[in-house]
């Protein structure tokens, strides 16, 4: 399930505009490597502020 949670308020359901808020991501990616076996894991994070 994909959504995004705000440090001001509880989970927000997909589909309705967000509040004004600071929202954290996090984004997970698998790379497989030409010569690996094995797919790396790379994840990022970070901050958006919404202001209308």
């Amino acid at each position: 399930m994909v959504g995004w949670k705000s440090t001001t308020s509880n989970m927000v359901s997909i589909g309705s505009d967000l509040p004004n808020g600071t929202y954290f991501y996090v984004y997970t990616v698998k790379v497989n490597m030409p010569d690996e076996d094995d797919p790396q894991t790379k994840e990022y994070s970070g901050y958006i502020e919404l202001r209308r």
